[in-house]
């Protein structure tokens, strides 16, 4: 029997997220990617045989994503970059790397109840590209923040 068929199980659904920083709730991101990692491995010949070994884990950037809309985007994104202690590269004090907020991603079930809670620690902002425009497109301008961390939990 396939899981779908059974009525007590409910997958995670991609549009049922929220996002967060300290705690403070940005309903405006349409997009975000989960973490992920990816651990190098060593290669070793002993005698006739071949090991592998696990090496350094990295973790992967956060990507988020917002549809710009008129002027409450730009308000939303600077919220967003202040939240994250961000500093315009004019001046002098550049970028801070923990802002002691955590950025969590949670995951919401069927009823609405938060199901997974993914937590970025020492996150801090990497890029940020406001988009592209093509006379030939008629989709919506959006907003790329791209986020770097040093590991994430999930409970």
């Amino acid at each position: 029997m396939t899981f779908w068929s059974d009525p007590n199980v409910n997958p995670y659904r991609k549009y049922r997220f929220k996002l967060s920083l300290g705690g403070d709730y940005f309903w405006y991101a349409n997009t975000v990617t989960l973490p992920s990692f990816d651990v190098s491995s060593g290669e070793y010949n002993i005698g006739n045989f071949k090991y592998q070994i696990p090496g350094i884990t990295t973790w992967n950037d956060v990507e988020i994503g917002m549809v710009d809309v008129q002027d409450t985007t730009d308000k939303r994104v600077d919220k967003f970059l202040k939240g994250m202690d961000w500093k315009a590269a004019q001046t002098t004090k550049g970028l801070k790397k923990d802002t002691g907020k955590k950025l969590t991603i949670e995951l919401l079930a069927a009823t609405g109840s938060v199901g997974k809670t993914y937590t970025l620690v020492n996150s801090f902002v990497k890029s940020v590209n406001y988009g592209d425009l093509d006379y030939s497109s008629d989709d919506f301008v959006t907003v790329s923040i791209t986020l770097g961390y040093d590991y994430a939990t999930k409970k």
